[in-house]
């Protein structure tokens, strides 16, 4: 195999293993996007707290708000690293394009 058939082999191998990995991440900004409309509903019925409510009503709105915004921290930590991954993916397939524009330069 010569050296060029070679590269274009490992380039394909590499922008294929980029892709699924563009499509995990991906496929985690969708489950992202369904986990915080369920938050979002789970906060609107928190709000129906009325003025006059039970100790336990309070104490256990309380809870759930705390429950949220430890969801929507690990919501937004995650969207973090998708945000990271996806910025490192696209500079990995510019130079894969980089690369494979050298090689039509090179007459390969």
């Amino acid at each position: 195999m010569s050296k060029v058939s070679r590269r274009q082999t490992d380039q394909g191998a590499i922008s294929s293993h980029v892709s699924a990995r563009i499509g995990r991440a991906v496929d985690e900004l969708i489950q992202s996007s369904v986990s915080t409309r369920g938050l979002s509903a789970q906060i609107e019925q928190l709000c129906e707290l009325n003025v006059d409510a039970e100790v336990d009503d309070i104490r256990q709105t309380a809870i759930g708000a705390r429950a949220a915004s430890t969801q929507l921290a690990l919501i937004s930590h995650t969207l973090v690293g998708v945000s990271e991954r996806l910025e490192s993916y696209a500079a990995m397939r510019e130079c894969l394009q980089d690369d494979i524009g050298d090689d039509v330069d090179d007459g390969g």
